[in-house]
Parts: C-alpha cells; structure tokens; sequence
C-alpha cells in the first residue's frame, strides 16, 4: 500500500537545510598573505569574486526556472473556455428510482471535458464517472476542486462526469445510470473509469455479484468498468465471498483502492482489495472523506495511476 504524505503544495518541494557559523579573525594591517598582497588589496579581490559569483547564481537560477513552479488560482470560468466540451449541469431520465424528484426517476449531472461518441473514442480517451458517499452529493466534487483538477489536467483525453445516483442504487440501478447516459450522448457507451466513495461502492460491489452469478451479469460488468477506484467501501468489508472480488483480475479490470490513514474500515477494504482484486492501495492523509481533505493529493494518484494503465495524455498544470 502506498503512503502519500501531506503537500501543502503539490507543484513545490520544500528542503530542510542547516547552516554553520564559523569563527573568524581579522587581519591586521601589516599582516600579509602568501602572495605578498595587502589586506585592502586582498578584500578587493574577494569583493569582485563575490559580485562575479551571485551574478553567475542570478543567471544559472533563472536559466533553470520551471513553469511547473507556478502555480495559478483555479476556478470554473477558466475551466470552461480553456478544457474542450462543457463544463455544465443537466440531466438525463432514469427507468430505475435511484435519481432524484418526484418519481425518483431524474438523474442530475455535472459533466466537464470533451464528450465521446461510440465512433470517436479512440485509444487515448478515457471516460470517468464519479459517484457520491452518504454524506455528500454531485455537487461536492465541483466545491472540492476535483472535478475542476481532473478536467483541467484531462485535457482532450479525460471526459469527466459527477452524477447524482442514490447511494442505494444497485447493480440494474447502475446499469439503468449508464445506459440512461449513453443515450442521451454523455458518454460514449465504452466501459469506464468508476470512482465509488464510501456507500456508492455497494453499487459496483452489487454488479460483481451479478457477474459472479452469471455470464449476463459479468458481461454487464464488463461492459460498464474498466476501472474501478473505490474509496473505503463498507461493502467491501461486509462481503464474506472473496471470490467476488477475485474476478476483476480475471477479467482484466484495475482496481485503485484508497484510504484515508485515520479511517480503519478504510484500511481494511483496501486491504482486502490488495489481496483479492489485485488492487494498488494507496493512503492518503486523512479520514474517510480523504479524497475531500487532500483534494490535489487525491487528483495526482488518480491521474498517476490512470496514466500507467491507459494511454490518455495529461497535460501538467
């Protein structure tokens, strides 16, 4: 399981450094070094090598200064003009009661990045659907600035949509959410990147189920995730048939677990996600909602990883 420690700054890197005082004794008027020269002659040498010097520092400092050193406030309207697509709320309609008014049949949305069609996906595209814990809903991925990182580091790669599916939905409930999205031209209908905090990881815990009990049910699986990164998943912890878990290596799917450090349940379903899904765990700083508190630490493993198992380009910001 890899650790990541707490950054202020992502984008900078701080060194501890330690000085030294050393003793000196000043030289006399008619003392004389070894070449034969004055005092006054010799403190005008070293005066023209120290200017000569922090002249040669100015240069060499500024001959090695990196953009990726600055760093720029981040909001929405920047977002919108410089990512290709939209950045915007909307909705599609549901057939299963796991969205939202009256009929529960209304499934809200923020979707930013470019948009997919099933022709146009290519190999270095990558879609992403965000799910949402108990205690939160879509629109906390916008307010985090995760939503915001993930797009502005897509680029033309990263299509990214937030949606607002109960916390209860199930597998057909998912399923019902992914088709619902294809239609209305959200997403292209290739499987993708499923990011599950906390309870929503039931609905794709809910889809392994189904696939372990037949061959619909592991198509179904396999047409929805390629990816999928839960964030300490209470299923996970409560399903006793490890074997469920055992088929998303068997089936080709990558499973990116993270836990907060301060978060036992999180702990142990990342745990068990190493040992039966083939999982990379990675612990970020915090609790359960740590994807919320290291918001920037939590957008750079999500990139980082999706990096070494897609062929999505990400641009560096």
């Amino acid at each position: 399981i890899l650790k990541i420690p707490h950054a202020r700054n992502l984008h900078t890197t701080s060194h501890n450094s330690t000085s030294k005082m050393t003793d000196y004794t000043p030289l006399h008027a008619d003392q004389r070094n070894g070449n034969g020269s004055s005092p006054v002659q010799t403190m005008i040498k070293n005066k023209n090598l120290l200017i000569f010097l922090a002249v040669l520092a100015a240069v060499v400092s500024l001959s090695f200064l990196s953009p990726s050193l600055i760093t720029t406030e981040i909001d929405e309207s920047f977002i919108a003009s410089a990512v290709p697509g939209t950045y915007s709320h909307n909705a599609v309609q549901l057939t299963e009661p796991y969205g939202s008014g009256p009929e529960s049949n209304t499934l809200q949305y923020i979707h930013c990045g470019p948009t997919f069609t099933r022709d146009s996906f290519g190999e270095d595209h990558t879609e992403m659907i965000l799910l949402h814990g108990d205690k939160f809903n879509k629109d906390d991925w916008a307010k985090s600035g995760i939503l915001t990182g993930l797009c502005m580091k897509g680029g033309q790669s990263l299509s990214v949509t937030a949606i607002g599916l109960s916390i209860h939905a199930d597998e057909d409930g998912f399923a019902d959410a992914f088709d619902a999205l294809v239609k209305e031209g959200v997403i292209s209908g290739h499987p993708v990147v499923v990011v599950t905090p906390s309870a929503s990881g039931k609905a794709v815990v809910r889809l392994a189920v189904s696939a372990f009990d037949s061959d619909e049910g592991k198509s179904t699986l396999g047409n929805i995730v390629s990816i999928w990164i839960p964030i300490a998943s209470p299923a996970v912890v409560l399903k006793k048939n490890g074997d469920l878990f055992k088929q998303f290596p068997e089936m080709g799917i990558k499973v990116l677990a993270i836990n907060g450090d301060e978060d036992p349940m999180g702990i142990r379903a990342t745990q068990k996600l190493v040992d039966l899904a083939g999982a990379k765990g990675v612990e970020l700083k915090g609790g359960h909602s740590c994807y919320f508190e290291r918001p920037e630490d939590f957008v750079q493993t999500v990139l980082g990883y999706l990096s070494m198992y897609t062929n999505a380009t990400f641009v560096r910001v």
